[in-house]
């Protein structure tokens, strides 16, 4: 049909990150159009998370789920956004603000009729979590440091 091969063209011209997207729908092949969205949304996450050029290591998987909570939906996206906003301007403190926010998406999922992204938007969340493990360890000891500020 007219439709899949101006998918398949899309795909081929991709050059962005957001690409990932796209060859991760892809790659699901005959799932139902947001079970193809949730799979390269994880998919997207997962290739910051753990980028290859940085050995597997580090990454920018808060920042992505950003831009993916967007791409599944504005509402879940609008969602992230006023809650990382509010965190870090309340407390000042990034990790708290990106784990906040990650939760706060895989809630508002269900809650503005995404629930098929739930499941993808928690295991983000629970990765989040797992790989913020330090983060959470100086956040209870209260030395994770402040933007803006000294080391609290």
């Amino acid at each position: 049909p007219r439709e899949k091969a101006l998918e398949d063209a899309g795909a081929r011209r991709c050059t962005d990150e957001g690409c990932s997207m796209k060859w991760g729908g892809l790659a699901a092949g005959g799932a139902r159009p947001r079970a193809r969205r949730a799979f390269a949304a994880g998919g997207a996450v997962l290739g910051h998370c753990f980028p290859v050029w940085l050995g597997f290591r580090g990454g920018k998987g808060v920042a992505t789920n950003a831009g993916v909570s967007f791409g599944l939906g504005w509402p879940i996206g609008l969602a992230y956004a006023l809650v990382w906003l509010s965190v870090l301007g309340i407390f000042r403190i990034s990790s708290l603000a990106g784990m906040s926010a990650v939760v706060a998406a895989a809630a508002a999922a269900p809650l503005f009729g995404y629930a098929d992204y739930f499941p993808v938007l928690a295991a983000i969340a629970a990765l989040i979590f797992w790989l913020h493990r330090q983060n959470i360890s100086r956040l209870m000891k209260g030395e994770e440091p402040k933007v803006g500020g000294r080391k609290a």
